[in-house]
């Protein structure tokens, strides 16, 4: 995957629209174990180029975030006593909230739990019976909790783009991970085919594979990403991509475009931070601030 590709596929921003033309997305998750995950996916959207961002999480975690993130609209879903999401009072709110966006996003630090596989159920029961068109990223804990569901693939016809490590892709697809590590590209492809979805299998050299044997392999290889926070950092990059180029979003390959354009707008801003910062030192934020560089160097 090279810059000549990515410029073929980027989309063109119209200097005359509203924030509701550069579409909305909602990125769903964050747990009382893990506050952070939601909050970096946010960031990353904010920086995409789409015209909003809304958050829905637990209620505890959308107080302790929320003055973070000024730009971000939050939509607090109800928990248990235990901490768990109350997955039947959340999916009242879900179906209201799904009218919000254009394209949506499921899993960063949502955490493995029955009410969480319950609540992703719900979820994709209700987007494949109220707007079946609209893509779905899937990360983290969204693929863990996915590998619970029988036959997801097909009783859920929303496009979906996974977004898995190894470990993750290895759970969800019943291969052993030393296995899958041999060769990334082979079962990438394998699988998006099978499963009629995109596929971005992370690590060293991502591996983008669409559903009709589309194959990307991202020339990125930088220890500075190998830290907590940057794959749910891709999944709200992805996301908002998708949601800003709405007027779009049911092109051909475009959601595997938006996949592969998110993927090299991170390892550049990687890469950047990495030569300011020195990759040992660079964190998940680092690389959010810089997103917005590759814009301004290619298109702005």
């Amino acid at each position: 995957m090279n810059i000549k590709f990515i410029k073929s596929i980027y989309p063109n921003r119209n200097q005359n629209f509203s924030k509701k033309d550069f579409g909305s997305v909602l990125l769903i998750g964050g747990s009382k174990k893990y506050i952070g995950a939601i909050l970096i996916s946010a960031l990353a959207a904010i920086r995409s180029g789409c015209g909003l961002v809304y958050v829905a999480a637990p209620s505890q975690v959308c107080k302790q975030i929320s003055g973070l993130v000024p730009e971000v609209i939050f939509i607090e879903l109800p928990v248990k006593a235990n901490n768990q999401v109350d997955y039947l009072k959340s999916k009242t709110i879900l179906f209201e909230a799904i009218n919000l966006a254009d394209s949506f996003a499921i899993g960063p630090g949502m955490n493995q739990s029955d009410e969480s596989i319950r609540m992703l159920e719900e979820f994709l029961k209700i987007m494949h019976d109220n707007k079946i068109h609209s893509p779905i990223v899937i990360d983290a804990d969204g693929i863990n909790n996915l590998s619970n569901i029988d036959n997801w693939e097909k009783k859920y016809q929303n496009p979906k783009i996974l977004t898995p490590h190894v470990g993750e892709m290895s759970k969800i697809s019943k291969i052993n991970k030393k296995k899958i590590q041999t060769d990334k590209k082979r079962f990438a492809i394998e699988y998006a085919k099978k499963w009629n979805i995109n596929i971005v299998l992370k690590g060293p050299r991502t591996v983008i594979a669409g559903p009709n044997k589309l194959l990307q392999v991202s020339s990125f290889i930088n220890s500075a990403m190998a830290k907590g926070g940057t794959g749910d950092m891709l999944t709200g990059l992805i996301s908002g991509l998708i949601a800003s180029d709405k007027l779009h979003m049911l092109s051909k390959n475009n959601f595997f475009n938006k996949s592969c354009l998110g993927v090299y707008i991170q390892g550049f801003a990687a890469n950047i931070a990495k030569e300011e910062l020195g990759e040992t030192a660079v964190k998940s934020s680092d690389i959010i601030e810089r997103l917005g560089l590759f814009h301004k160097k290619y298109f702005q």
